[in-house]
């Protein structure tokens, strides 16, 4: 397997600041990776919803959320298409709209795998 902190998916750097908060065991992390995959599925849900609605206000605004949640774990790649979605709800823009829906999906996904890996690893030392 790859090395996760070798991952374009993720900003180590940001995770070396959630380890360093317990001396990395990992123990943070592993709490804040709990609470995201509790909560982003919900969040992609309102999401894939306002889409179907075209609500650009409700696409903005959970998409800026699940940008900052992504962010702070350091899940940088998923963060960056949360920021396109943002956008395009700014700009009432449509068009990439189910495109970056399925790059939502794909990214939470890899994200969580990558994130997975890294903790595995952080127990294995």
């Amino acid at each position: 397997m790859n090395d996760p902190r070798n991952s374009a998916l993720l900003d180590m750097e940001q995770i070396e600041e959630l380890l360093f908060l317990d001396g990395g065991r990992g123990g943070v992390l592993e709490k804040f990776v709990a609470a995201f995959n509790t909560h982003v599925p919900e969040t992609i849900a309102t999401l894939r919803a306002a889409v179907e609605a075209a609500d650009f206000a409700a696409i903005n605004a959970s998409a800026h959320k699940m940008k900052g949640s992504a962010g702070n774990l350091g899940a940088s790649h998923l963060a960056g298409i949360c920021l396109k979605l943002e956008m395009a709800g700014k700009n009432k823009d449509s068009t990439a709209l189910p495109e970056l829906m399925v790059a939502i999906d794909n990214g939470f996904a890899a994200s969580g795998v990558a994130l997975q890996a890294l903790l595995d690893d952080i127990r294995k030392s």
